[in-house]
């Protein structure tokens, strides 16, 4: 099986590629996966797909650009991957008839496209950075649930949306109170290990609902709370199963401030981690933990890549 992926990517930091679907495909492109043979970089079929859209929609995109990534499946079928905060073709898409076999989105609203005359699919979300990072990491926290030695109660880290901001401020001031929590730091080796040694995590929305974040908490361990996903994932995940679920758009700022103060006894510790919480605590770290190992690794993702373009017959 052939999988060709024309991506353009224009989005570079000294002169280097820095697009997370950009690094993902040259992650694929490096696992020994007997299945398919994976190639990257300009096809003929781009002059043609940007044609055909510019006939029927009456817009000129440059396809593929940024984070819009086309793939070519065995020399024949079509399959369009949409980043939903970085969409190339938006609304458009509907207006695009016998162009695409498939549309694979990472951040899969609900409502999705209407009208397509192909079908649209949730995928995964990832993280570009080293797996072999995270991995590491969870025999570490495993020895700190042991031995009951975290440095922290709560990690808080990341960019935020204004409404994520306000929450973030607000917790932020009850965090002051408590000496066993952290924030987010720039380093990357100590923003992980302030993942590892923290008892629980804390995400809010950020530039996109789903986040880099939530992956890592996944990833290490580390159970987190947040408002409920309304992005929709080809495994699902599931609140209070893969993650604590503090409710969903209903949850103001108040809401979330005193869920989070509610966590924690009068002398500081955090309830979540008392015995009689600690076999749901862990299960929903190992299941955070399987999810990421089925879904977001990199290998595991081209897997999936595969399962969904054979249930659709793609191949």
């Amino acid at each position: 099986m052939k999988l060709h992926f024309f991506s353009n990517d224009s989005m570079k930091y000294k002169g280097k590629p820095i697009s997370a679907m950009f690094k993902l495909l040259k992650q694929w492109q490096e696992i020994s996966y007997s299945k398919c043979n994976i190639t990257i970089g300009p096809s003929c079929k781009e002059k043609r797909i940007s044609e055909h859209i510019l006939k029927h929609t009456g817009k000129n995109h440059s396809v593929p650009e940024r984070h819009r990534t086309i793939l070519e499946v065995n020399n024949t079928k079509l399959v369009y991957f949409d980043a939903q905060d970085h969409m190339a073709l938006g609304a458009n898409m509907d207006l695009v008839p016998d162009l695409f076999d498939l549309c694979i989105k990472f951040q899969h609203a609900k409502t999705g496209y209407k009208n397509t005359p192909f079908p649209v699919t949730p995928f995964t979300y990832f993280s570009p950075n080293n797996n072999e990072d995270f991995i590491k990491r969870r025999s570490l926290r495993k020895e700190t649930i042991n031995n009951r030695s975290f440095k922290y109660s709560i990690m808080w880290a990341g960019q935020t949306l204004k409404t994520g901001n306000k929450t973030r401020h607000a917790i932020k001031r009850h965090l002051e109170k408590c000496s066993k929590s952290t924030v987010g730091v720039s380093d990357w080796e100590s923003y992980l290990d302030r993942i590892c040694n923290s008892v629980i995590g804390a995400s809010t929305r950020g530039i996109g609902e789903f986040c880099h974040r939530d992956i890592e908490f996944m990833a290490i361990g580390t159970p987190f709370f947040r408002k409920t996903f309304k992005t929709q994932t080809c495994d699902p995940l599931i609140p209070n199963v893969h993650y604590y679920s503090i409710g969903g758009d209903e949850v103001g700022i108040d809401k979330t401030v005193n869920y989070f103060v509610d966590m924690f006894e009068p002398d500081g510790e955090i309830k979540i981690f008392n015995n009689d919480n600690l076999g749901e605590y862990q299960d929903i770290s190992n299941n955070a933990m399987k999810w990421y190992d089925q879904n977001s690794h990199p290998k595991a993702s081209l897997k999936l890549l595969i399962r969904i373009l054979d249930e659709y017959n793609i191949i």
